[in-house]
């Protein structure tokens, strides 16, 4: 019995020591996130490949000119102006998936609609893709829906394609550069549970939308 005790505690420390080292390596590659010299949050040559896509992540190049912003209305008290209203006419939906033939994309999708039919310009963003034969639309027909000019399917793990677009997350590096744009005014955010306990993409995405965005072109974000 005594025997066993020991084996016992010994596997708990041991657990233990994985643990406390796994602690260590996140926090040391998060002081390396925060220091620009070697962060792959930063446009810098020195990126972790083993833990993500190294990719500069510029805009398309078959991209036309993206209309400039206007000066950006302040939302005072949680509450949108006039002002505002009208000044929100790029919007980013973020999603958990490729849209498929399921209730929640469905309703996503119609919401896409309805701010189309207000004039904006809607972009979609979305983490995990889905075979060809789940895909409701298929990705090309998404592509069309939301007016997407010149789509090539291989630019979204490549380049950042100017609103409306449609992109596929690839890499953290990819969301702080299409953040650095300042591209949309309006950020809606999808909240997906099924992941549990891994992250959902909405915990991944906030943090890096609200601290790479322009100073002076913080979007509106929302779940």
């Amino acid at each position: 019995r005594m025997r066993g005790l020991c084996v016992a505690t010994e596997t708990v420390t041991s657990r233990r020591r994985i643990t406390t080292a796994s602690v260590a390596i996140l926090a040391v590659l998060f002081l390396l996130g925060r220091d620009g010299k070697y962060s792959t949050y930063q446009n810098s040559p020195v990126c972790l490949d083993w833990l993500e896509t190294c990719s500069d992540w510029k805009v398309c190049n078959r991209s036309g000119p993206l209309t400039p912003h206007p000066k950006q209305a302040r939302l005072e008290g949680g509450t949108c102006s006039a002002t505002t209203e009208h000044a929100v006419r790029h919007v980013l939906v973020v999603h958990e998936q490729h849209p498929q033939a399921l209730g929640c994309d469905r309703r996503l999708l119609s919401l896409v609609r309805l701010l189309q039919t207000q004039g904006r310009k809607v972009s979609l963003l979305f983490r995990r893709d889905a075979a060809v034969s789940q895909q409701s639309p298929p990705t090309v027909q998404l592509a069309a829906q939301l007016g997407v000019r010149n789509f090539v399917a291989d630019e979204m793990k490549s380049c950042l394609k100017p609103p409306p677009a449609l992109y596929r997350f690839v890499a953290a590096r990819q969301l702080q550069q299409l953040a650095a744009q300042g591209w949309f005014e309006l950020i809606l955010v999808s909240v997906w549970f099924w992941s549990d306990p891994a992250p959902s993409f909405a915990e991944i995405v906030l943090p890096v939308l609200r601290a790479f965005s322009p100073v002076d072109r913080q979007p509106f974000i929302t779940l």
